[in-house]
Formats: C-alpha cells, sequence, structure tokens
C-alpha cells in the first residue's frame, strides 16, 4: 500500500472516531443521586432536630412561667381571721370589708385586678367599689355582687344575704335568683326564702298627747302581746316614751303614769 492509500484510511478511521460519543458508566450518575438524597435526608435531620430543640425548649419555659407564676399566686394570698372581733379592712380596688367575729375572710392581690373574687367562711359587710364584678364564695354557695352595699352570714351550709344598696346574684344548689335592695334570702335545710329586710325599732318610741288606745296598740305590736281591758280608758291620752327593748318598764311608763292598774298573765295584760 502507498502512501498516499494510508493516507485516505487514516483520514476515514478519524472520521469514524469523531462520531462515537463517550458516555459516563451508570453507576456514576446512581452515586450522585445518592449524594443529593444524602444531603436532604441531613437537611431534614437538622429540620426536626431544631423543632425537637424548640419543643424542649418551649417545655422548659412553660413550666418556668408556672412555677413563677405558681409562686405569685400562693404569696400573693391574704388571710384574715377576725378571731372574737370585728376586722375592717381595704381591699386592693377600694372596697370596704368588715370580717365579723369568729369568721374568716382570704383574697388574692396578684389576681385581684383579672377577678374581683373572696373567700369567706362566716360573717362579713361589704362596700363595694363599682368595677368589675365582685364575687364572695362561701361553703354554702356564691354571691356576684351586682351593686354596692350588702351582708353575706353564712354557717355550714346554711346562709343568708340581705342587700342594702345594689343588687347581688345568689347562686345555692337549690336556686339562683337576684335580690333587690331592701331584700334578703335565706338559704337552709328548708329551702329558699326571699323576704324583705324587717327594719330594727328605734330604742326609743315617743308620744306627744296621743290617744292611750293607740299607744296600747303600739305595745300590742312591739311586744306581741294582747292587751284586753283598755275600753274605759278611750278618753285617756298619754306623753311620755317607751322603750322597745324592755316590756316591763314600758308597762310601768304606760300606765302607772295614767293610774291604771294591771297584771301581767302569759302574753297577755289585763287593765283592771
Amino acid at each position: 500500500m502507498d502512501k498516499e492509500e494510508k493516507d485516505m484510511e487514516r483520514t476515514d478511521v478519524d472520521k469514524l472516531l469523531s462520531r462515537i460519543v463517550y458516555k459516563a458508566p451508570a453507576n456514576s450518575r446512581m452515586e450522585e443521586i445518592g449524594g443529593i438524597l444524602a444531603r436532604r435526608r441531613a437537611a431534614i435531620r437538622r429540620k426536626e432536630t431544631f423543632r425537637h430543640r424548640l419543643m424542649q425548649w418551649s417545655i422548659a419555659a412553660g413550666i418556668v412561667v408556672m412555677s413563677v407564676l405558681g409562686c405569685l399566686v400562693h404569696f400573693s394570698r391574704v388571710d384574715i381571721d377576725s378571731g372574737e372581733r370585728e376586722v375592717a379592712c381595704v381591699l386592693p380596688d377600694g372596697s370596704e370589708v368588715t370580717v365579723m367575729p369568729n369568721s374568716g375572710l382570704s383574697y388574692n392581690r396578684f389576681t385581684w385586678t383579672l377577678r374581683r373574687r373572696v373567700l369567706l367562711n362566716g360573717e362579713a359587710l361589704f362596700s363595694v367599689t363599682h368595677g368589675r364584678r365582685f364575687g364572695v364564695t362561701t361553703p354554702a354557695g356564691r354571691v356576684a355582687v351586682l351593686g354596692t352595699r350588702f351582708r353575706v352570714i353564712q354557717r355550714g351550709e346554711d346562709m343568708l344575704v340581705e342587700c342594702y344598696e345594689g343588687a347581688v346574684r345568689v347562686e345555692v344548689a337549690a336556686a339562683k335568683l337576684v335580690v333587690r335592695p331592701g331584700q334578703r334570702v335565706r338559704s337552709d335545710a328548708g329551702g329558699v326564702t326571699l323576704s324583705d329586710i324587717e327594719k330594727p325599732l328605734p330604742p326609743v318610741v315617743s308620744f306627744e298627747a296621743v290617744p292611750l288606745k293607740e299607744v296600747i296598740r303600739s305595745i300590742e305590736t312591739i311586744f306581741g302581746v294582747s292587751v284586753s281591758g283598755g275600753e274605759k280608758y278611750g278618753e285617756l291620752v298619754f306623753t311620755g316614751y317607751i322603750m322597745t327593748a324592755d316590756m316591763d318598764e314600758t308597762l310601768e311608763a304606760v300606765f302607772r303614769s295614767c293610774g291604771i292598774p294591771y297584771e301581767v298573765s302569759a302574753g297577755e295584760i289585763l287593765l283592771k
């Protein structure tokens, strides 16, 4: 073969080789994919670790906060024991309460701004400032204040609530009702009763030239007795006073001063 033929053959071989495309082995591509998956798994593990640690930190922070709040609530509690005397105190909002003898009252200074509530065991007189609802909790029931002045008397499972101003809502096991000024509600073994507050009698009642029959009627009402024989003294008038807490002194003041003999027997007064 001459030189020219050899050159032509070499040229054909070069052309053939230039058309050949070399491919990387298949396992090299798999390694690349595996590397990508490994990096993704590592990123996922880092995120999961962060979430886990964040959850642990949140739980720890929550425990710390609850512990601090628990300490604040516990050490902010105020307990009042009246013992044998009345104890007057002013609550954080300026409300006034008089704790009667042998009674106890407690409240929490820390939670007061969120919830005005006292725990009462016994008897207390309240004068409440305006603001959020004021609550009194006793072993016998609860009182929600819608007004300003009221009294609560609790003895075991029995409770008496008297309202002087505004209104209060009383909640006991048997009923829920609103008590208005001048009313009282009593809850005991006999049930729940709502009635008007009886106005206390003044210690002394004075009369100025009042017919004796009117005075006799007042004596019967005040002391729950019956007076008979007063018809023959219908023309007499009385000027003076009677003691509403002492019947004997009242009878002396009225009938002895009028010269009327009398006799007392079993709740009945006979004028002679």
